[in-house]
């Protein structure tokens, strides 16, 4: 999973569509919150408080769920961290519980995101 966030944070970096910030600041809170709940995509908006004290616009989570060791999906939300509204979300599924089935969802998931933000601003092209 950390080879997935990783993957996630250079490809978002290399779109160009978002500037990402270094979560370095918040790991303890990030720790801390990862003890108390089982998954932070579900921890009731703990996200926008990350990205509050990270001086964050919006926060992207991500979650993968295995539905046998062949089916998975891949789903994110991003969050306006000012209103806590989601804007965007989606679910991609993939086949393969492995390093090149996530990359390609991860590549997937980037460029749609690259094609939705061309399809609102057509300056992007």
């Amino acid at each position: 999973m950390n080879l997935a966030s990783a993957q996630l944070r250079e490809r978002l970096s290399r779109s160009g569509l978002y500037q990402l910030v270094d979560g370095t600041s918040a790991q303890s809170t990030i720790d801390e919150l990862k003890s108390r709940y089982l998954y932070l995509h579900d921890c009731n908006g703990c996200d926008l408080d990350i990205g509050r004290q990270l001086g964050a616009d919006q926060v992207l989570v991500a979650w993968v769920n295995r539905v046998s060791a062949l089916i998975l999906s891949l789903t994110y939300e991003i969050h306006d961290v000012g209103t806590g509204q989601i804007t965007a979300r989606k679910s991609f599924g993939f086949r393969g519980d492995n390093d090149t089935s996530w990359t390609r969802a991860i590549d997937y998931m980037v460029r749609d995101l690259d094609e939705s933000a061309t399809a609102i601003d057509p300056r992007r092209r």
